[in-house]
């Protein structure tokens, strides 16, 4: 481009300006794809170049080469696009992350209540059962000793063990039914 079109564009010429945009957008919208902009985008920060060109012409130096200032300022462009776009996808990335901790800590609160819940009932169910049995229970499921040990320390049967044990199931069973699955994997029952 001459120097004379060049300080044109500088002094205000929008008819030279216009002769400009239409010889070099093509060349700098293929530009902005090889850049890895989408075709809208491409388009778009081409015509932004232009809209600042023109915003700040009185600004340009008629002794530099206005072919290389344009396509500086459109790679300078489309980096800054790119930038825009990887922000934008980290952030939406942060706020994808957060809507999950935030599913994760409810689900949390949520699995702490039922297991308080559970918890109360159960100590509850415990409370209400007969002394003998209470002990029996505990001594099986929270000591970890077989029936012939608890008999032992007791003086009971294992028949009689055996017996408190079902008992205290079925107790346990039919006041923690809304709670049975929970309670089962934690009990190893």
């Amino acid at each position: 481009m001459s120097k004379e079109v060049f300080e044109k564009i500088i002094s205000g010429d929008r008819k030279t300006f216009e002769h400009v945009f239409k010889r070099y957008f093509k060349g700098m919208y293929f530009y902005a794809l090889n850049f890895g902009l989408d075709k809208d985008t491409s388009r778009e920060v081409v015509q932004s170049t232009f809209v600042k060109i023109w915003e700040r012409r009185q600004y340009l130096s008629p002794h530099s080469e206005f072919e290389n200032y344009l396509f500086a300022s459109l790679r300078n462009n489309c980096l800054l696009s790119l930038r825009e776009k990887k922000n934008k996808l980290e952030l939406e990335e942060l706020r994808e992350n957060d809507k999950n901790l935030i599913q994760q800590e409810e689900n949390t609160f949520e699995s702490i209540s039922q297991f308080n819940e559970l918890s109360k009932t159960y100590h509850s169910s415990l409370a209400e059962m007969p002394d003998q049995m209470r002990k029996v229970f505990i001594m099986s499921r929270e000591g970890g000793l077989t029936y012939k040990e608890i008999g032992r320390k007791l003086n009971i049967t294992v028949n009689t063990v055996e017996t408190h044990i079902r008992r205290a199931l079925k107790k346990l069973k039919n006041d923690l039914k809304d709670f049975l699955p929970i309670l089962l994997f934690l009990l190893n029952i």
